[in-house]
C-alpha cells in the first residue's frame, strides 16, 4: 500500500492511495499542527486502474478543514502499521508574511542517495512551503529503458511508477504536500511522442498504444491528485493565481501537427483564467518560454509556432504581471524580458526554472551551460524579444518564490535557488561561490 499528497484547497486536502483492498475508505487519524485530533468530513473515490494494471486506486477528500494550517495525517495500512502524511490547506487570503511555493522538475531516482529527502526536510524545518509544484518529468519512465523490444504499455509505465512512488528517497518527498502536477517527456520517453531509435515504444506502428498507455497510467498518478482532476489546472493564493499547464500530453507528432502543444479547450482555459486575474499570476510550464528553436532530438515550445505566439501574448498583454515558472532544462535560472520597444500595452516578462532534481547524467560532458538565447523571433515582423540572465546555477536544486503582498494589491516576489546538496543558495553559474536571488515587485 502507498500513499501520497495531492493537492489542498483552503478548506480541504486530497491524499492519494493505492494498494488499499477495502472495503471502503482506508482507516486514518488527523491531527493538526498542534497534535490535537481533527475530525473532517471524509469521502472516499475509487479510481478506475489503467487497462492491465493489476492494482486499486482511490482519493481521499478531507474537508471542513480551516484555512492556511498543517495537518498531519496517519493512514492505516495493516493493523499497528500506518503511511504518515504531511499536508496544509492554502490561505484565503495572501498573509502580511507571505507564503513560499517550491519550483521542482527532473527527478531521476538512480542519482539520488538521500539527498532530495534531507533538502526537503532541511527547508521545511525553516519555512513550510506552502505548495509544491512539481513541473515535469517526475519519473523518468525511458532510463533505463524498458529494453529496445520490451513491452511499453500501461502494465511497464505503472511499475516505473510503482518504483519511484515506493522510493525510500522519494515517497517522504511526495508525503510532504501539498503536490501539484504537470508533466513533460520523460514521463513517456524523451521528446515524446517523437520517434527515439533506442525505444522500441516511439516507433511508428506501436507509439500511439504506448502513447495512450502512459497517458492512462499519468492519469492515475499524477492527474488524479489534482485539484480539478484534469490535465492542466488552475488555483488561487489569496489574490494570486497560478495556472499549471500541460505542454505535453495533449501534443500529436509534428508530421501531423506542427502548430500545437495543447488543446483548444486548454487554450479557452488559460484565455479566460488571465482575462479574470484578481491580481499577478504565475503560468508553470513544463519547459522553458525563454528558448531557441529545438530539433529532432528535442522540439521545444519556439517549434510550435501558434500555440506558442498565444502563450506570449498571454503573459504580454494580461491586465496583470504574470511569471513564468518551468523545469526542463537541467540548470536552474532567473531571466527576464524587457518590455519589446515600439509596441504599446506590452508588459516585462520574468521566468524562472528549477531544474534537476536529481540529474539522470551528472558527468560533465552532459552538464548544461547556465544560458538564455539573447533575442527571441515571436510574431514575424515585430521586435525580437530581448532576454537578459539574472542569475543561474548547475547544481541541482529547488526554486523558492516567496510571494509577499505590497501596497495596491502587488506582491513583492523574491526568487532563490536552492542548492539541494549544500542545503543553501545555490552558488552562480559554473562555479562562482556568490549567492544570488532576485527580486520583483508584480502588479
Amino acid at each position: 500500500m502507498n500513499a501520497v499528497c495531492g493537492t489542498a484547497g483552503t478548506k480541504a486536502i486530497r491524499i492519494w492511495v493505492s494498494g488499499w483492498p477495502g472495503p471502503g475508505a482506508p482507516p486514518l487519524q488527523v491531527r493538526d499542527a498542534g497534535g490535537s485530533a481533527v475530525a473532517p468530513q471524509i469521502r472516499w473515490q475509487v479510481l478506475p486502474a489503467p487497462s492491465g494494471v493489476n492494482q486499486s486506486f482511490g482519493l481521499l477528500l478531507l474537508s471542513g478543514l480551516s484555512p492556511n494550517r498543517a495537518y498531519s495525517v496517519a493512514v492505516q495500512e495493516a493493523p499497528g502499521k500506518q503511511i504518515d502524511l504531511h499536508s496544509r490547506t492554502l490561505p484565503d487570503a495572501l498573509p502580511a508574511a507571505g507564503v513560499t511555493l517550491l519550483l521542482c522538475s527532473c527527478y531521476y531516482q538512480g542519482d539520488d542517495s538521500g539527498e532530495l529527502r534531507a533538502a526537503l526536510e532541511h527547508l521545511v524545518s525553516a519555512e513550510q512551503p506552502a505548495v509544491k509544484l512539481l513541473v515535469g518529468d517526475q519519473v523518468y519512465a525511458d532510463v533505463p529503458g524498458f529494453g529496445l523490444f520490451a513491452g511499453s504499455g500501461a502494465p511497464e509505465y505503472a511499475a516505473r511508477y510503482e518504483e519511484y512512488w515506493n522510493s525510500s528517497h522519494y515517497a517522504p518527498f511526495l508525503r510532504h504536500g501539498p503536490n501539484f502536477f504537470t508533466c513533460d517527456d520523460h514521463e513517456w520517453w524523451n521528446n515524446a511522442p517523437e520517434f527515439q531509435a533506442w525505444l522500441a515504444r516511439s516507433y511508428h506502428s506501436s507509439w500511439k498504444d504506448s502513447w495512450a498507455g502512459g497517458k492512462s497510467v499519468y492519469g492515475v498518478y499524477q492527474v488524479q491528485p489534482n485539484a480539478q482532476g484534469g490535465f492542466w489546472q488552475d488555483f488561487r493564493i489569496g489574490h494570486v493565481g497560478i495556472f499549471l499547464a500541460d505542454t505535453r500530453s495533449e501534443r500529436m507528432r509534428r508530421d501531423q501537427d506542427a502548430s500545437h502543444f495543447f488543446s483548444t479547450p486548454q487554450r479557452a482555459a488559460l484565455q479566460a483564467w488571465a482575462q479574470n486575474l484578481p491580481g499577478p499570476g504565475f503560468l508553470v510550464l513544463g519547459q522553458p518560454l525563454f528558448d531557441g528553436r529545438g530539433d529532432w532530438k528535442d522540439w521545444k515550445l519556439p517549434d510550435y509556432a501558434d500555440d506558442y505566439r498565444f502563450l506570449w501574448s498571454i503573459v504580454e498583454t494580461s491586465a496583470h504581471d504574470i511569471v513564468v515558472l518551468s523545469g526542463d532544462i537541467h540548470c536552474g535560472r532567473l531571466s527576464r524580458c524587457p518590455p519589446p520597444e515600439g509596441i504599446v500595452g506590452r508588459r516585462r516578462v520574468v521566468e524562472f526554472t528549477a531544474s534537476p532534481m536529481a540529474l539522470v547524467s551528472p558527468k560533465p560532458i552532459f552538464a548544461p551551460s547556465v544560458s538564455v538565447p539573447g533575442s527571441i523571433p515571436v510574431v514575424p515582423g515585430e521586435p525580437q524579444r530581448e532576454i537578459k540572465l539574472r542569475f543561474g546555477t548547475r547544481a541541482r536544486n529547488f526554486g523558492l518564490i516567496h510571494v509577499r503582498p505590497a501596497p495596491m494589491g502587488a506582491v513583492d516576489v523574491r526568487f532563490v535557488l536552492w542548492d539541494l546538496i549544500r542545503q543553501r543558495p545555490a552558488a552562480w553559474g559554473n562555479g562562482g561561490c556568490e549567492s544570488h536571488s532576485g527580486e520583483f515587485i508584480l502588479h
